[in-house]
């Protein structure tokens, strides 16, 4: 796995951080702005960061209901707390489809949910 360093591969990656900020998000699960952080072209497919600020729909200690990132630090009654791993793989699943949506635009393609490397929440 080489990243690529050809001239097109830098303009696409230097394009896509300078204008993937602020971009709104809206669906059934997720609603706030993500910002592409960082973006990387390899020989088999691209990688992206993202930086998400807003709030997802979860069924949590019995309660469905819009949550912020704080619910990364609080606990249940029993003492169980939120595994960050799910939090993660939850937002990237329901993210997918708009950050390949936005990606299009700079032609670049997003083919599956696992090529949203990391995910900062705020």
């Amino acid at each position: 796995m080489r990243m690529l360093k050809t001239p097109s591969a830098k303009a696409t990656s230097k394009i896509v951080k300078k204008y993937g900020n602020k971009v709104s998000i809206s669906n059934s699960y997720l609603k706030g702005d993500f910002t592409i952080k960082n973006f990387r072209t390899y020989d088999y497919a691209c990688e992206v960061d993202i930086c998400f600020k807003g709030e997802i729909m979860v069924s949590y200690a019995g309660k469905k209901q819009w949550y912020s990132s704080s619910i990364m630090k609080e606990s249940t009654s029993n003492g169980r707390r939120v595994s960050k791993i799910k939090v993660n793989r939850f937002i990237k699943r329901n993210m997918f489809f708009e950050v390949k949506t936005y990606l299009k635009y700079f032609d670049v393609d997003l083919v599956y949910y696992d090529l949203i490397k990391k995910i900062n929440w705020i």
